[in-house]
């Protein structure tokens, strides 16, 4: 058994001391006695893990990926290099390029990117599970916790904007769980647990081995 990763911060072990140790990877690695490649990075985009991804040739590895921010992209920069582009809320209110972007269109691409690897790895038979790191209205890092105490049962992303259920119908529950489950969104699955975060609200080192148990249970 081999593990494939990739996914953002919260994959790649955001603010932990050791997290070459204590990210979640890492720690099944040890639990199971695996050998793993983690294309996780810090402040990436759905867009750079579906590229990565596809770059890969996976045989003989299972695959877990932990979706991210739906308003991350990338671009390639004058350099001819591969760019992070994450505006913040006030950006994409105040500048008129982005406030033409209209949640519909970012569902939408966020879609597409699922079914593009779930597809792909179906087609190519590789075992896969896929994640929410955060809940994507999560916006303002500020009032993450605020927001999770109030609004403990927000909707799942699935049932955000109506119109979309066909679509969603095309992705597997059973691969995407938290996707039709707010519980089991990483950050959400682990505040329900008790566990705090990080001060950048980041998993801790406890909710990234709570969260590799969880895991556990998925490989396959």
């Amino acid at each position: 058994m081999k593990l494939y990763f990739n996914g953002c911060s919260f994959v790649h072990g955001g603010e932990l001391d050791n997290p070459e140790r204590d990210s979640f990877p890492n720690v099944l690695q040890r639990k199971i006695g695996c050998e793993i490649l983690d294309d996780s990075e810090n402040g990436i985009s759905n867009q750079r893990i579906l590229r990565t991804t596809l770059s890969r040739d996976l045989k003989d590895y299972m695959a877990i990926i932990g979706f991210t921010s739906l308003y991350r992209t990338e671009y390639i920069s004058k350099n001819g290099t591969w760019a992070k582009l994450n505006p913040s809320r006030k950006i994409r209110k105040e500048h008129e390029d982005f406030s033409m972007i209209k949640d519909e269109w970012l569902l939408m691409n966020f879609i597409n990117q699922v079914l593009v690897l779930q597809n792909h790895f179906k087609y190519n038979n590789i075992p896969f599970f896929f994640f929410l790191s955060f809940a994507n209205n999560m916006d303002e890092r500020e009032k993450v916790l605020k927001y999770w105490t109030e609004y403990k049962e927000n909707k799942p992303m699935s049932e955000w904007i109506m119109g979309y259920e066909d679509l969603f119908s095309c992705i597997d529950e059973e691969t995407f769980p938290s996707l039709f489950d707010s519980g089991l969104v990483f950050q959400d699955y682990c505040l329900s647990a008790g566990n705090d975060t990080l001060p950048n609200f980041h998993p801790t080192k406890e909710s990234h081995q709570l969260w590799a148990d969880y895991l556990m249970d998925k490989i396959r």
